[in-house]
């Protein structure tokens, strides 16, 4: 995910996260104790599709 973008994405999901209709999730990289966010869904769209 673009780092650059982390507080638009926050104040996405942040707006949606007690609303049932648009679930969240993350979707992760886990290599060596090493985590990576790939990318949030909300609702059922990614992050990046929120404008």
């Amino acid at each position: 995910m673009d780092e650059f973008k982390a507080e638009y994405y926050a104040e996405v999901y942040s707006k949606h996260a007690n609303d049932s209709l648009y679930p969240a999730y993350a979707i992760v990289s886990v290599y060596n104790e090493e985590c990576v966010l790939k990318d949030l869904i909300v609702g059922d769209k990614p992050i990046k599709a929120w404008k």
